[in-house]
C-alpha cells in the first residue's frame, strides 16, 4: 500500500522541482535583462583602451566627402563674407594667429568672429533659462533667436549669473547686432567639444517634431531652419569638432575618442561627430570633417593641441584646420 502511495508523491514532487526551477529561471533571465537595461540607460562614462586609431580612421571617405550639394547664387560685392557662431575653437585666440583669421588670409574672406568660448550646439534646458543655464544664451539657436526678434536685452540678463564674463562677449554680441547679413555669404558653425564634454543628448527618438534643442540634433535642425527662414539668401555650412582630450577628475588626459560621457551608445567624441554629420547630411547642407578629416588623433594630438586647454588646437593645429576649412570655402561649396 505505501509502496502506490509513495509513487505518486514522488512525481509530484519532482513535478514541483520542475516548476520551481523553471521559475527561478525565468525570474532571474527577467533580473538581468533589468538590470542590463537600466545599465544602459544611466548615463555613466566608460572608458575603451581597446580601440585603436587605425578601426577609427576606416570611417574616412574620398576627397569628396565632406560635401553636400546646395544651391548658390551670385555674390554682388564679389567678396565672401563668412559669419562663424561657435565655441572654443575659434574663440580661444581673436588675433592674427586666431583661427578665424587664417581662414580670412587663406580665402581673402571677410570672417566676422562670433564665437563664445563655453558655448554649444544643445542647451542645458528646452526652455530659456538664464539664471540657470545662461550660457544657454550663447547656443546658435539663442543667437539666432535673439536676431530674429532684434532683442538682444536678454544678453545683460545673462552675464549678471555668469561667474566671469570673457571681455569678449560684449564685444561679440555688439558685432553680431551690427552685422549687414544680407551682404553675409555663408554662416559656419563649429560646435560639438562641449557637448560631448557636458554630455548633451545626441538625439531622442521621441522628439519627433526635432523640436527640443537641449539635443544636439535638434539644436541643429531649430538653427538651420532659422537661418534659412531669416537669410534664405546664405549657404550654411556644419563644421565638425576636432580631436580634443577628456579631463579626469584626477587632471588627467585621456583621448575622447576613448570616453563616453552620456546616457548613449555613441556618446564618445567620434559618436557627436557622426552625429553632426548626420544631421548636415539630412539638412542637405554642407559638412566639413575635421575629426576623420583633420590628422589630428591620439597619436600626435601632444603636437597639435594648447597646452593648458587640452580641448584648443594650438597654432601649428589651427593652421590644419584653416587649411581645411578654407578649402570647403573656395572650391567645395554649391
Amino acid at each position: 500500500m505505501s509502496k502506490h502511495i509513495d509513487e505518486p508523491n514522488r512525481k509530484i514532487l519532482r513535478s514541483t522541482l520542475i516548476v520551481l526551477i523553471a521559475a527561478c529561471a525565468i525570474v532571474g533571465i527577467l533580473l538581468f535583462a533589468f538590470l542590463r537595461i537600466r545599465a544602459f540607460l544611466k548615463p555613466h562614462r566608460v572608458e575603451h583602451d581597446d580601440i585603436s586609431i587605425d578601426e577609427l580612421n576606416r570611417l574616412d571617405y574620398d576627397e569628396d566627402y565632406y560635401c553636400i550639394q546646395q544651391n548658390n547664387r551670385e555674390d554682388p560685392d564679389e567678396v565672401m563674407t563668412v559669419v562663424v557662431f561657435g565655441d572654443d575653437t575659434f574663440a580661444y585666440d581673436r588675433g592674427p594667429d586666431g583661427l578665424a583669421a587664417m581662414i580670412a588670409e587663406r580665402t581673402n574672406a571677410t570672417v566676422y568672429n562670433c564665437a563664445f568660448e563655453g558655448s554649444s550646439y544643445a542647451c542645458d534646458s528646452a526652455v530659456l533659462d538664464w539664471e540657470n543655464h545662461p550660457m544657454d544664451c550663447f547656443s546658435p539657436y539663442r543667437l539666432l533667436i535673439a536676431l530674429r526678434d532684434r532683442y538682444f536685452d536678454v544678453y545683460d540678463v545673462a552675464y549678471s549669473y555668469m561667474d566671469t564674463v570673457p571681455d569678449y562677449f560684449r564685444d561679440t554680441v555688439s558685432l553680431i547686432q551690427s552685422i549687414d547679413f544680407d551682404t553675409v555669404d555663408v554662416i559656419l558653425l563649429q560646435y560639438g567639444i562641449h557637448d560631448y564634454l557636458a554630455g548633451h543628448t545626441n538625439t531622442d527618438i521621441l522628439d519627433t517634431a526635432e523640436s527640443d534643442v537641449s539635443t544636439v540634433h535638434s539644436a541643429i535642425v531649430q538653427s538651420v531652419q532659422l537661418i534659412r527662414d531669416l537669410f534664405p539668401h546664405v549657404q550654411i555650412v556644419v563644421s565638425s569638432p576636432c580631436f580634443g582630450y577628456y579631463t579626469r577628475e584626477d587632471g588627467s588626459l585621456v583621448s575622447g575618442d576613448l570616453v563616453r560621457t552620456g546616457s548613449e551608445i555613441s556618446d564618445n567624441l567620434p559618436g557627436y561627430w557622426g552625429n553632426i554629420k548626420a544631421t548636415a547630411a539630412g539638412l542637405d547642407v554642407t559638412f566639413i570633417d575635421n575629426y576623420c578629416g583633420y590628422n589630428v588623433n591620439m597619436d600626435n594630438a601632444a603636437q597639435y593641441m594648447t597646452a593648458g586647454s587640452p580641448i584648443v588646437p594650438n597654432v601649428e593645429g589651427r593652421k590644419i584646420m584653416a587649411d581645411h576649412i578654407a578649402d570647403v570655402l573656395l572650391h567645395h561649396l554649391y
